[in-house]
């Protein structure tokens, strides 16, 4: 049945398409010509008469016989009938204007929305010898001199009749006497050449919160000096490469096409484009909001430059192969959409087979991102007609609107993500028949190149639904693609993996948190430790999971969401938990000297504080520093076991956390200790060593110093003792070896001179005994 429907379906259009022009002029009337007039000319500095003109008086100011010159190309104005002699001419590749030389820029009027306008004159510069193409009228309007002043590019393309210099001088005057530059200032002056260059781009909104600068890739940008005129296309980085030189101010035009396509105004046949006029210096012009019409062509072209020349952007996506029309309207839309795509019908009612409307009803125009999603999504259409125009003309015969708008939507997202990147957020439109089914598959697994070999086989949306279902190489299960077909504008995120967990490998101690990941649905889950032990729950909700672990080892976390009533998926997460805690506790300390004991900071819980500092057994002074540091100073030796409760959220349950420290006795190394040790020490500075013991009845009888290249020990008297506060201060002498000093010092406890004396190291050399060594500087 669906063959005999496509059967009858080809005669109908075979019967329709009966060939018809654009208006003709009517009978007797003369094709449309230029109103060639005396004045057209007087802004051209490479007009042969003008030329000429300063030639003779340059040459005869120079008393050199005079040079009679040979036009190298002629300005002409075609005047072509129809839009079949336009097309001819452009497959000239001639550089055209619908304006005069010096009146480039002038606008060109808005067509009526239901008129496709006249054909408009095409002026052009072309070389003598050109083979004018029969049957189109044209008129021949004065002859030019161009002349090649050096670099790649030669405007004439044969052998030149002056000297580069004394072309150079002439050309100043004519720039000068059509208003392009002032006159130079010394006989024999001439402008200075440059070779012009420029760069295009334009912004672009990503997402709600996110923007960009893309390039204008492939643009034709012509360099114009009133009839010396240069095209050239941009490269990947939107600039062009002028390879000819040129002296004076010169303008660019952007013609808005390329090899693949042309956008013209609307549904009429001339081409759109922009100036940017009186240019000496590099262009490099950005296009934003406050470019109107400019920033939506801007949206429009990148999209289709991506689509016919950047096919790994949708790799597996059928893409047209014809040049295309393209009409964009300078207004509002009168109808519901925004563009449209016509493949069969075109040749009937004389329109492109792709419109678009740049405005938007709110007032204003639509954003470049706009502009690329409605391009992308009819460019998804023309897809379709171009890999089987059969299935499409039959899903437009059977009224299948829902399922063609909806792969036009996916090829939308598809190319729009792929050139904005995982930023981009969906702003097209979206409702019952515009669905964003394509961007749920595609973000499930499936590919561009599936999706649309089951969409072109399909016989309406149960049977795509099918046909998709029926893949065995699909990544979700059966009840997931028929939720995205049921709910085609609401699952799209990866339904494969809808979690996230902060970390996966951790820290004992170290809080985890696992959640759904960000997603415009909101979606309720429960949550589970579903393999390993030692774990403290800190919070636990719909939306998110925290824990902490006590013990180390793999632990699978488990998340069971409930994408629908009645439709719950599993997700699971393994982390490994260290034997490193997030508590930092030194194994060794030694008495009476301080350690710290820190939490470290925590990205996840910034608002983690120790609710208690304490010790399970021991004597030990504890004086906190910071919500997450404090200084221990054990007054015994031992093993220890500090304690601290953690609060990792505001009002959240504690978590206890003990660690072992073993407390070293003092040795002869440790009995003083330098309070605020420097870095460096030096000669003739007065240092302090305070007695790190308990006992309170301590004296010293006699300190020596000794250089530890020296021996035996010598006499030092620069040093003194306060036994209140059993400190002792002390200078070294300078001296002119480096300082390396030990000092010996003999003193009593309790009245009993203590046989093994004490010994302090001061040196600027790193060999100092560990015991002496502490993290926490000794301060008074």
């Amino acid at each position: 049945m669906r063959n005999f429907y496509l059967l009858l379906l080809s005669g109908l259009l075979l019967a329709s398409c009966v060939k018809e022009e654009l208006p003709q002029p009517s009978e007797g009337e003369e094709p449309l010509t230029a109103a060639v007039t005396r004045s057209i000319g007087e802004k051209d500095p490479y007009k042969l008469s003008l030329v000429q003109e300063v030639l003779d008086a340059k040459l005869a100011q120079m008393g050199q016989p005079k040079i009679v010159l040979e036009p190298t190309h002629q300005y002409v104005c075609f005047s072509p009938a129809d839009s079949a002699q336009v097309a001819r001419l452009e497959a000239l590749d001639l550089i055209t204007s619908y304006n005069p030389v010096g009146e480039e820029g002038r606008p060109i009027p808005e067509p009526d929305e239901d008129s496709q306008g006249e054909i408009l004159p095409l002026y052009s510069v072309v070389p003598i010898g050109f083979q004018f193409p029969e049957d189109i009228p044209y008129t021949k309007i004065y002859d030019v001199y161009i002349q090649s002043l050096g670099g790649a590019g030669s405007a004439s393309g044969s052998e030149e009749q002056l000297s580069t210099d004394l072309f150079k001088d002439v050309l100043t005057q004519t720039l000068a006497a059509t208003g392009h530059t002032s006159v130079a200032t010394r006989a024999g002056e001439s402008q200075q050449e440059w070779n012009p260059s420029a760069r295009f781009r334009f912004h672009v909104d990503v997402g709600d919160n996110s923007d960009t600068i893309l390039p204008l890739k492939q643009l034709n940008v012509v360099v114009v000096q009133g009839s010396n005129q240069k095209r050239y296309y941009t490269d990947a980085d939107g600039r062009i490469t002028v390879t000819d030189k040129f002296i004076g101010p010169v303008d660019y035009q952007v013609v808005w096409d390329s090899h693949h396509f042309v956008i013209r105004q609307g549904n009429t046949w001339t081409r759109r484009g922009s100036w940017c006029k009186g240019h000496t210096e590099p262009l490099d012009t950005v296009l934003t909001s406050q470019c109107g019409l400019d920033y939506f062509l801007a949206g429009s072209h990148r999209a289709l430059t991506a689509y016919y020349t950047e096919p790994n952007l949708v790799p597996g996506l059928a893409r047209e192969q014809k040049l295309l029309n393209i009409g964009i309207v300078d207004k509002e839309t009168p109808f519901k959409w925004e563009g449209r795509y016509v493949p069969i019908l075109t040749a009937v009612i004389g329109e492109h087979a792709l419109t678009m409307y740049a405005k938007s009803r709110v007032g204003g125009y639509h954003s470049s991102k706009s502009a690329m999603q409605t391009t992308f999504h009819e460019l998804g259409h023309a897809s379709h007609y171009y890999k089987d125009a059969g299935s499409y003309s039959a899903m437009y015969l059977f009224g299948r609107r829902k399922d063609m708008e909806s792969w036009a939507n996916g090829v939308s997202y598809a190319y729009t993500r792929a050139l904005l990147g995982e930023e981009y957020e969906w702003s097209g439109t979206t409702n019952e028949e515009y669905t964003r089914l394509i961007e749920c598959l595609l973000l499930n697994g499936f590919t561009m190149e599936q999706i649309q070999y089951d969409f072109y086989g399909s016989d309406d949306w149960g049977h795509w639904q099918s046909r998709i279902r029926a893949r065995s190489d699909k990544q979700i299960s059966d009840r997931l693609v028929n939720l995205i077909f049921d709910n085609p504008n609401d699952y799209h995120f990866d339904m494969r993996d809808m979690t996230e967990v902060s970390d996966t490998r951790i820290r004992l101690y170290q809080p985890v948190r696992l959640s759904i990941k960000d997603i415009d649905k909101y979606l309720p889950a429960t949550w589970e430790i579903t393999e390993g032990t030692g774990a403290t729950i800190l919070n636990n909700n719909t939306s998110k999971f925290l824990v902490c672990f006590t013990e180390p080892g793999e632990k699978t976390l488990r998340a069971t969401v409930e994408l629908a009533p009645g439709i719950e998926e599993t997700f699971d997460k393994t982390v490994t938990v260290s034997n490193t805690s997030i508590v930092s506790v030194p194994g060794t300390a030694t008495e009476g000297y301080p350690v710290t004991v820190s939490v470290m900071d925590l990205e996840i819980c910034p608002d983690a504080k120790v609710t208690e500092w304490s010790v399970v057994q021991g004597d030990a002074t504890i004086t906190p520093k910071t919500d997450r540091s404090a200084q221990y100073t054990f007054r015994q030796p031992g093993n220890m076991t500090v304690k601290l409760k953690i609060q990792f959220q505001p009002n959240g349950p504690e978590v206890e956390y003990t660690a072992p420290i073993r407390v070293q006795p003092l040795d002869v190394y440790s009995v003083f200790g330098v309070i605020n040790a420097p870095e460096t020490y030096a000669y003739n500075t007065t240092y302090q060593a305070k007695y790190m013991g308990t006992e309170t009845d301590v004296e010293i009888v006699d300190v020596e110093a000794d250089h530890r290249t020296h021996y035996p020990y010598y006499p030092f008297d620069t040093w003194s003792y306060n036994k209140s506060t059993r400190t002792l201060s002390f200078l070294i002498p300078d001296h002119p070896l480096v300082f390396d000093y030990k000092l010996i010092i003999h003193y009593k406890v309790n009245g009993v001179e203590v046989e093994e004396p004490a010994i302090l190291i001061v040196s600027n050399f790193p060999d100092t005994p560990a015991s002496q060594t502490t993290d926490t500087a000794i301060s008074e």
